[in-house]
């Protein structure tokens, strides 16, 4: 029994070890100032929250219910000390802040992650807000970049080969010639020299092969007729084949010229 105990204590640890290591933050959403379509707003931030999957969201209006209760005033000038507070108040371990701001007729958004604990802004995303652009498109871009979602990974492209040279389907070698003649002006012989020109090293094996299957059918015609007694036509088939084959060595060992 008590080894039993001791394996189910054990277990138990484990489990509440494993759970400690997925349970996710809380985190809660604060809009600084009186923005049009706050509560819209807020509640797009804490969807946008939710579907990274990094944290655990608490009530979306848990933290102006906090503040409404302890009377502090929703202005801009509320510092992160203080938000903090807030956040740990309503139950936040996180509080993501987001404020927008004017300067010189351009309106910036800035989005943050304020940690309770630490009361200062661990993660931080700051955009010029385009004429015309939507708020809430922007910090959900903000949100994404601070939390590493959806960036993607640079693609290997690897670098095109370069362009092969052209074989040629024969072998071929460099020759001179040289044309000679008798200059009787000069009384001596006098050469030219021709420019260089690929030319082939023999036939191919096709026809070699060729020439021996027929001067090897051309002989056996000849003994054929031999055995016959026919042997006019004995004499005509081994001429033929002697042609066939001597042709065919002539071809193989000499190049002819392209």
């Amino acid at each position: 029994m008590k080894a039993i105990s001791k394996i189910t204590f054990a277990i138990g640890v484990l489990c509440l070890f494993a759970l400690a290591q997925t349970e996710k933050p809380k985190a809660a959403v604060y809009i600084k100032g009186n923005p049009e379509g706050r509560d819209a707003l807020r509640m797009a931030v804490n969807t946008f929250l939710i579907k990274s999957q990094k944290y655990q969201m608490i009530a979306v209006d848990a933290i102006d219910v906090v503040a409404k209760e302890q009377n502090r005033q929703r202005s801009g000038s509320v510092s992160n000390e203080d938000i903090a507070e807030l956040g740990r108040d309503a139950g936040a371990q996180y509080v993501c802040v987001v404020e927008k701001s004017e300067s010189d007729g351009i309106s910036y958004v800035s989005t943050s992650m304020v940690s309770v604990q630490s009361k200062i802004a661990e993660l931080s995303e700051m955009s010029e807000l385009p004429r015309g652009g939507r708020i809430i498109n922007l910090i959900e871009k903000q949100i994404n970049t601070m939390l590493g979602i959806g960036t993607p990974e640079p693609e290997f492209v690897p670098e095109p080969s370069p362009p092969r040279k052209a074989e040629l389907s024969y072998p071929v070698e460099q020759s001179y010639s040289i044309n000679s003649y008798y200059d009787d002006n000069l009384d001596t012989w006098q050469s030219e020299d021709y420019d260089a020109k690929p030319i082939s090293t023999g036939i191919d094996a096709t026809t070699i092969t060729t020439g021996v299957i027929l001067g090897g059918a051309l002989a056996g015609s000849g003994i054929y007729y031999a055995n016959k007694g026919d042997y006019k036509s004995m004499g005509y088939g081994f001429m033929l084949s002697g042609i066939v084959f001597l042709g065919t060595y002539i071809m193989a060992n000499n190049p002819v010229g392209k």
